[in-house]
């Protein structure tokens, strides 16, 4: 079993939002000492984690059960969609604008496309034996 045990949803989701964080951190450091490619390269891992939290939690997690995929797709559509307004209220010059609701079809769009591949994204990084 260990720590990274793939027979429940939380494992992908709390790397995910571990990656997330850590990336959070670093984006404010690197903006502070003016480091613009570092800086840049950080907020575009925060792009692809906000939009797609649940497929990278299922990708990251293998999770092996159809329900445990389902429950993180899920779960990580949920926390996608307030990350996703925020990202943009800050890409906007931290300015709330009424364009800035519509933002939540991004990860909708993402996580629907990818909804019915689960099995398939979370055996990408782990084969099955057998």
């Amino acid at each position: 079993m260990g720590v990274f045990n793939r027979d429940q949803p939380w494992t992908g989701l709390g790397v995910v939002l571990f990656v997330f964080t850590l990336d959070f951190v670093l984006h404010i450091v690197f903006a502070a000492q003016g480091w613009d490619f570092l800086f840049r390269l950080v907020a575009i891992e925060i792009a692809i984690i906000v939009h797609a939290f649940g497929p990278l939690a299922v990708l990251i997690g293998g999770q092996r059960g159809e329900d445990d995929r389902v429950r993180a797709m899920k779960y990580g559509l949920v926390l996608a969609l307030p990350l996703t307004i925020g990202y943009w209220w800050a890409v906007n010059d931290m300015s709330w604008s009424d364009w800035l609701a519509a933002t939540i079809l991004i990860p909708l769009a993402v996580h629907a496309g990818l909804w019915n591949r689960h099995s398939w994204l979370a055996s990408l990084f782990y084969a099955e034996k057998g």
